[in-house]
């Protein structure tokens, strides 16, 4: 295997990122008006391809305090046990 130089960053590639601080300012969750808005404003530089990873971490974070106040443990699927027949 070769090692490649060091290229820089790809100036085709943006990522789009809310912060807790854009949070914080926003609300949560982030009306789907703001969120259309912002993604308005990105195909307006005709990009090939948008992905939306909305609110994962903080849903999670949520669920497990739920979770966890109901005396409950989330388990990722990698651990669960797997049927055998």
């Amino acid at each position: 295997m070769r090692m490649r130089p060091y290229e820089g960053v790809d100036s085709r590639l943006l990522i789009v990122e809310a912060t807790e601080k854009d949070i914080n300012h926003l609300g949560y969750p982030i009306s789907d008006g703001k969120l259309a808005e912002t993604i308005e404003r990105i195909k307006q530089h005709q990009p090939s391809i948008i992905s939306e990873q909305k609110y994962q971490e903080l849903i999670l974070k949520n669920l497990r305090q739920k979770a966890q106040a109901l005396g409950l443990e989330l388990i990722p699927i990698s651990h669960s046990t797997k049927c055998v027949s």
